[in-house]
Order: structure tokens, then sequence, then C-alpha cells
């Protein structure tokens, strides 16, 4: 039986280690972000978002889903045809996965906020019997606006 170096053990475990690390979302401090109901967070935009955040409006653990963290955005700039100046800067509700936010977020601004309207949006995904984006809130900006040309 050939024995394995213990170098190369260690040598794969920390390589192994810090791949989790980096995949899972662990901030500089190489802890996970927490993410709790009111909190505003800044997140990386689209050259069109100079200065977006996030509001996490609910957290829950559904059954056939897992954990979906809801959140509104604000300070950004959808276009839409149908709304009156050509676009909008708020989306009320939108659900993920914590590790798509993990991968979006870049600073906490503020601990509780007032939280906006988004209880017509989450009602609505609640019937519709929605799922949660997988993908970073930049990416699904760019996917909400696709959906409403």
């Amino acid at each position: 039986m050939t024995r394995v170096p213990a170098i190369l053990i260690l040598l794969v475990g920390a390589t192994a280690f810090f791949f989790w690390l980096t995949r899972s979302g662990a901030g500089a401090e190489g802890t996970e972000r927490v993410f709790r109901f009111g909190q505003e967070w800044s997140f990386v935009g689209r050259s069109s978002d100079p200065e977006p955040t996030l509001i996490i409006v609910r957290v829950e653990t559904l059954p056939r889903i897992g954990e979906v963290i809801h959140i509104s955005v604000r300070g950004v700039r959808i276009r839409n045809s149908h709304a009156a100046e050509g676009y909008v800067d708020t989306l009320p509700h939108l659900p993920f996965s914590p590790a798509a936010l993990q991968r979006s977020v870049t600073r906490l601004v503020a601990d509780s906020v007032t939280l906006p309207d988004f209880k017509p949006g989450y009602e609505e995904w609640r019937r519709a019997q929605g799922g949660a984006f997988t993908v970073s809130v930049r990416e699904a900006l760019d996917l909400a606006e696709q959906a409403v040309k």
C-alpha cells in the first residue's frame, strides 16, 4: 500500500479550505455575512446603477426550495416603457438564495431601515410558488430589464 506524504495531505486540505472559503462568499475577515430582516446593503451594480442598495424585507425557509432572502432594490435604473420616465429606480420584491446574496453584497449600509412596500410582489410570488434567484443581484437586474422589454 502506498502512503500519501503528510505534506501533500496538508496542501490538498488547505487548497480545499481556500476554495470553500472563496466559493462560500466569505468576506475579507473569513466569515460569511449574516443577513437579517431590515438590513440595507450596498452591492455591485451595473454602470447605469452607480450606488445601488438592497433592503432585506423577509427571510424564510420553505420546504420546496430552502432558505429564501427577499429583497427590495433601490438606486437602480431599469428601462421600462410603461413607466412615466421610461425607467424605474426601485424593484420592490426579488427572492434570492443566500449564496447569491453572499456573492453580490459589498458592505452593510444600515442594520435597520424602514421597509418599502414589498408585500404585493411577495404575495404574487407566493401564489405562483416562485423560486429564488441563484445569480448575482446585478445579473438579476439585467434579467428584469430584459423581461420588461
